[in-house]
């Protein structure tokens, strides 16, 4: 059960942006105007719009882009086994950087398709250069298993957060996030076992979205929607070591992020937590009660009495005094 509920976690996160963000474009075209800031909206005038390639033509792009790489990939691969150290080094590092080149001389910030591009361009520079990082510590330095993971991490950590500065983004923000992550969780595997692994995991996901939305990152971007999914799912990957008090942990973090996107006024981050409550409550009591009928009665009357309260709440919120200037759904008149 546990196991079945990390994707759903990560997948759950993602549609929860993606429905939040279509929605809130939605709102804004109906509007005609601006509410605040979109951090994936592109100005563009009409002379831009109309020169623009058709969408079909940049997914003929991608798919080129990964045959030409699967294609490499395969000629290498028949050989690779015969090739010495130095051209294996040689190979990764020579694709990384003409990867690296190939993105920076696309430079057509106002045009959307190629700035998607070049970020994807460079997603793969990052990961000839992680397999170049690879074929460096396992057969120059013949570093174990978990030092092969933070060197690894560190690598591609650094790599990222320079191309982030770069202003690519957001596959930078996930490989810079993605780094960090392996490089604590190698050093703290050297450690102790799964357990600190998750609780550093938990820990790493909440600092991640606290930095962020400090720095400005908008509440639904990609930077800070991996930090979300690390901080429901971290609490998970501690039940090898912490069987009975996993849901316990799970249960915190996700009341935690509710909390939080009450007081932010951000659904994206109450609907991430109600998530994490739907998965971890009945693991806990599956763990802790069994099957006990009268543990699910009682959820469902309680569940029910505190939906009561809410809408309660929520209709006399709506019938009292308006501040002016504001419509009653909090969105500020034109």
């Amino acid at each position: 059960m546990i196991g079945l509920f990390i994707p759903i976690v990560v997948l759950g996160v993602i549609l929860l942006g993606l429905a939040q963000r279509q929605g809130r474009l939605g709102r804004l075209s109906g509007a005609g105007g601006d509410q605040g800031p979109d951090p994936n909206a592109v100005a563009a005038t009409p002379e831009q719009i109309r020169r623009r390639p058709p969408p079909v033509a940049e997914a003929v792009g991608y798919v080129g882009a990964v045959l030409a790489m699967v294609g490499v990939v395969q000629l290498v691969g028949r050989s690779w086994s015969s090739f010495e150290q130095p051209v294996r080094i040689g190979l990764l590092g020579g694709l990384a950087a003409a990867l690296l080149v190939a993105g920076l001389l696309l430079r057509d910030e106002d045009e959307p398709a190629i700035w998607r591009l070049r970020g994807f361009v460079m997603l793969l520079s990052t990961a000839a250069l992680a397999g170049c990082a690879g074929v460096v510590f396992v057969d120059s330095f013949e570093m174990t298993n978990e030092s092969v993971t933070i060197g690894i991490g560190l690598v591609v950590a650094g790599y990222s957060a320079l191309l982030w500065m770069l202003r690519d983004r957001p596959a930078q923000q996930a490989t810079t996030f993605i780094g960090i992550v392996e490089a604590v969780a190698g050093t703290v595997a050297l450690w102790d076992g799964a357990g600190a692994v998750g609780l550093s995991i938990t820990a790493l996901g909440g600092i991640w979205v606290f930095m962020n939305m400090r720095l400005g990152q908008h509440a639904r971007s990609v930077s800070v929607q991996l930090g979300l999914i690390a901080l429901l799912v971290g609490p998970a990957t501690t039940f090898e070591s912490f069987r009975e008090v996993t849901p316990v942990i799970g249960l915190a973090v996700s009341i935690a992020v509710v909390v939080v996107g009450t007081r932010l006024d951000e659904f994206f981050f109450t609907g991430a937590g109600v998530l994490g409550i739907m998965g971890y409550l009945p693991f806990g009591i599956a763990q802790w009660f069994g099957d006990t009928l009268q543990v699910s009665g009682v959820m469902v009357v309680s569940g029910l009495m505190l939906l009561g309260a809410m809408l309660v709440i929520m209709r006399r919120r709506s019938t009292g005094p308006r501040t002016p200037g504001h419509h009653a759904s909090g969105v500020p008149r034109a």
